[in-house]
């Protein structure tokens, strides 16, 4: 809803502006990268764990986001960023494949995220 709000803002003060809209980033998967590896567990917040989303690599964004500030244009546009639709249980069999081991993705129980080491780090006040 906030992110709504910024862009309607912008849009109202007549200057060229791009606005990057951009799916779930695939690097929030680095915060279970060593409880997968020595564990077997890929804790995920996603639920149900089948359901694909889509995902996008921040490497992808700041490509698209610098070829944006080099293009000529004038006015409002929106880039959508997304990649691949993928699940917690795709993620955890690409874990698997990447580490030989066997990885399952478990869903992070709602009760549980505040004293969850990775929900820290999405809601740590800096």
């Amino acid at each position: 809803m906030i992110l709504l709000y910024v862009e309607q803002m912008m849009s109202e003060t007549g200057v060229w502006v791009t606005f990057v809209r951009c799916a779930w980033f695939m690097q929030n998967w680095a915060g279970v990268v060593a409880t997968a590896s020595l564990q077997g567990v890929l804790p995920s917040f996603l639920t149900p764990l089948e359901r694909q989303i889509p995902m996008v690599s921040t490497a992808d964004i700041g490509r698209v986001c610098a070829e944006a500030m080099l293009e000529d244009w004038t006015g409002k546009r929106i880039k959508e960023l997304r990649g691949e639709d993928v699940s917690p249980n795709d993620v955890a069999a690409a874990f698997a494949t990447a580490i030989k081991r066997d990885v399952q993705a478990v869903e992070t129980p709602r009760d549980h995220w505040k004293n969850n080491k990775i929900a820290v780090q999405f809601t740590k006040k800096r």
